[in-house]
């Protein structure tokens, strides 16, 4: 069988290396539009079946299908932007997709347009498959189905250096301007059975994770599908880690104007984002070797025949520094890896648009958390109970 990952970036390439390492698949090919960037791929991981293509997925649709026609699977780490395109050449070549970031911001139009596309092609799409929203999902939907009714859905998650660096106590593990849309978008949360939207970074609230310490959580938009697929939930939010301080170094960013992507003027055609890309782009960057941690920690709370429950699921993961893999790819990009070898190995029989919570839910969960534990990340499971 044979897998096409298109993107080599940091998800990109930690993809490739786990599926190149994984018995699924007899060829792996790497798509990007930088030739440099796949010839850097290849001699790091120089094996056999890893093949490489250099194709320009914003502008050469028809290109694209062509380079991922007669593939099994194909996985999506391309910056948000470029999702859609790759999708509908999937579709259009009859390739199975996975991908990290569409549906990210849950679109019901959207939903039935993709599910209709990838069912009449007898065609699965699975998505937003990374670790949050895609790994949270499954596991908030797990925890859900071990109570009777669930009143409170909790969510936190964050990619972060192991020690506090740099200006804002923060290194780059993914695209910048992706990041920089995460402190700006609405938050999507749940409320009183109904969805409602919250500020990013508002919420701000202090959390302890064992072995790391007090971190600062915040509102973000990663409920994603799990606003339509958790029903008859009173409230659920998810929200993104950090260590202390760094939610108001970057709302003093966003009250400069400096997230802006409207050009400067008089006669200055920045913007204020591309020059504070240029600025703090390579303070930011991770250095070699610098280690990095992954935290999780999804909480259903609800009841059981009348006494109060808790299902609580923990992730700490850390780089794999000897394999140039960091953690937030193997929580990430490990996570689409897995989804699209239990695709091409037939175990998921619906057709259509499925977001991880349903692809990998029900029987499929057991086999899904056995083969992340098979790559070492570990996920906890907790139960209290109190009348």
């Amino acid at each position: 069988m044979k897998v096409v990952v298109l993107g080599t970036g940091l998800m990109g390439s930690a993809a490739v290396f786990d599926l190149i390492n994984s018995k699924t698949f007899d060829v792996v090919k790497a798509i990007d539009s930088n030739e440099n960037r796949i010839a850097s791929l290849k001699r790091r991981l120089n094996r056999n079946k890893l093949i490489g293509e250099v194709c320009d997925v914003s502008r050469d649709h028809d290109g694209l299908t062509r380079a991922i026609r007669g593939f099994d699977v194909c996985v999506g780490a391309l910056p948000s932007q470029f999702a859609l395109k790759a999708i509908h050449s999937a579709a259009q070549a009859g390739v199975n997709y996975v991908d990290l970031i569409f549906m990210w911001r849950y679109d019901r139009d959207l939903w039935r347009k993709t599910d209709k596309l990838f069912r009449n092609r007898n065609l699965i799409l699975v998505s937003p498959c990374g670790l949050a929203p895609g790994l949270t999902n499954i596991l908030a939907a797990k925890a859900c189905s071990r109570l009777d009714k669930v009143d409170l859905v909790k969510i936190y998650t964050g990619g972060l250096p192991l020690r506090p660096t740099g200006p804002l106590d923060y290194r780059l593990f993914w695209s910048l301007d992706d990041l920089w849309e995460m402190y700006l978008r609405p938050a999507s949360i749940v409320h009183g059975h109904r969805i409602r939207s919250v500020p990013a970074l508002s919420g701000l609230e202090s959390v302890v994770f064992d072995g790391i310490g007090r971190l600062e959580a915040f509102y973000s938009d990663g409920l994603s599908t799990l606003v339509q697929t958790l029903k008859g939930v009173d409230t659920m939010w998810e929200k993104t880690l950090r260590y202390p301080g760094h939610a108001n170094k970057i709302k003093t960013l966003v009250e400069c104007g400096m997230l802006q992507t409207e050009p400067i003027g008089h006669g200055i055609d920045l913007t204020p984002r591309q020059i504070l890309n240029l600025v703090l782009g390579p303070k930011l960057a991770r250095k070699d070797k610098e280690r990095d941690v992954t935290l999780g920690r999804v909480e259903a709370i609800g009841s059981i025949n009348g006494t109060i429950v808790s299902e609580r699921y923990d992730l700490i993961d850390y780089s794999d520094n000897r394999n140039r893999v960091t953690s937030l790819a193997r929580t990430t990009a490990y996570v689409a890896s897995v989804a699209s070898q239990m695709i091409a190995r037939g175990c998921v029989s619906e057709k259509g648009f499925l977001p991880p919570e349903l692809a990998f839910g029900g029987a499929r969960f057991d086999q899904f958390m056995d083969e992340l534990r098979k790559r070492r990340i570990i996920i906890t499971h907790r139960r209290r109970s109190r009348k």
